[in-house]
């Protein structure tokens, strides 16, 4: 049996997660496809999650995002062959709301902002892998393959973030 969607987004990483959100946001019925048994759960590893890139897509994010601490030095390396310099900006500011960004682990990170889109409407589909696109007689992408028993899904959109 194959299920329609307006979009279908592959991966569920931070990129997948936040089109996922957007779309659903704009009122689009919206598939959000993980291989992992969850969003995350392939990722064993943390990062740096600079907070005006989730200002318009979660606003007062700081008050739930699962963080390590917080950020409150960036550094930037310039450097040549033979040179180096390098800024360093410290702020104690940044240590306060709306702070500047956060380290978080890979695994809580997804799986939470997966969870924003699914709150606004996406449907999170996973422990499927995207074995290919679809396509028409006239070759128009018009969804997934997948390995899921349940069958493949049918979008005129299909975004790639895997």
């Amino acid at each position: 049996m194959t299920e329609s969607f307006d979009a279908v987004v592959v991966g569920a990483g931070p990129a997948g997660s936040a089109a996922a959100l957007v779309l659903a946001r704009a009122g689009r019925r919206v598939a959000l496809v993980e291989r992992g048994p969850f969003p995350g759960a392939k990722n064993m590893y943390g990062g740096v999650v600079y907070g005006r890139i989730l200002d318009t897509l979660v606003p007062r994010w700081w008050e739930e995002v699962p963080f390590q601490r917080w950020i409150t030095r960036r550094a930037t390396m310039v450097l040549t062959p033979t040179q180096g310099l390098t800024v360093d900006f410290r702020s104690q500011a940044w240590g306060t709301p709306p702070y500047n960004g956060c380290t978080t682990l890979r695994p809580d990170f997804d799986a939470w902002l997966a969870g924003k889109a699914e709150a606004d409407g996406a449907t999170l589909v996973t422990s499927t892998t995207v074995t290919g696109l679809r396509r028409d007689g006239s070759g128009r992408v018009v969804g997934v393959s997948t390995d899921r028993p349940a069958g493949d899904l049918e979008a005129p959109v299909v975004i790639a973030c895997d």
